[in-house]
């Protein structure tokens, strides 16, 4: 409910239902991330699991930086398949009965975006399309903060926020899509990406 005079609060909407979907899973993101490790790699993070967990970390948070939004977009593709299924199912029937729906993640444009982009493609909307609207989320991406996938640990957390890190917004051209902060923006890059993986993977 939002309480603010005119707003129609959640009691005014007998048939409103929240639905919450957890899209995410930690374990799932880090068993795609090293099934894409190259041998020496994967061999590497094993021997580190043992030996060194914080080394080992370190070197899932690098490939996860590395593999950016296409990475966890491909991953979430590949292990959330019922889920996102399902999200799409809840918002087709909200629309074939009339009624609005919302829906949302931390940032508002990971998996939320991810979600916008099939959801435009099944309503048959061009690639150009759905690359420009998930492009307009990269607006004002310096005043919000991201987690990629909502990682953290005690000493390392991939919490992307640039005024922290910097000080102030990054200057120069923030079209950019630069490694600090590749969780924080929304390049065309990641949608063509993300489009390229659903056809080739799915049709």
């Amino acid at each position: 409910p939002v309480f603010k005079s005119g707003v129609k609060l959640a009691h005014d909407f007998p048939e409103m239902s929240r639905v919450n979907v957890a899209l995410f899973n930690q374990e799932r993101y880090y068993e795609g991330v090293y099934s894409r490790m190259d041998a020496v790699t994967k061999a590497k993070v094993a021997m580190l699991d043992v030996f060194d967990f914080d080394r080992a970390t370190a070197t899932y948070l690098e490939a996860i930086q590395a593999g950016g939004l296409p990475l966890m977009n491909e991953i979430l593709l590949d292990t959330a398949r019922p889920k996102l299924c399902h999200v799409l199912k809840l918002l087709t029937a909200a629309v074939d009965k009339g009624h609005p729906a919302a829906y949302y993640c931390v940032a508002g444009k990971d998996r939320t975006g991810l979600v916008s982009m099939l959801l435009l493609d099944l309503l048959g909307a061009p690639d150009d399309l759905i690359i420009r609207d998930y492009h307009f989320s990269d607006l004002g991406w310096y005043q919000r903060r991201a987690a990629a996938g909502g990682l953290r640990t005690p000493d390392r957390n991939l919490v992307t926020d640039p005024v922290r890190a910097h000080g102030a917004a990054p200057a120069g051209d923030r079209g950019k899509w630069e490694p600090g902060v590749a969780f924080q923006r929304a390049p065309e890059e990641v949608a063509v990406r993300t489009l390229a993986c659903v056809r080739g993977k799915y049709g």
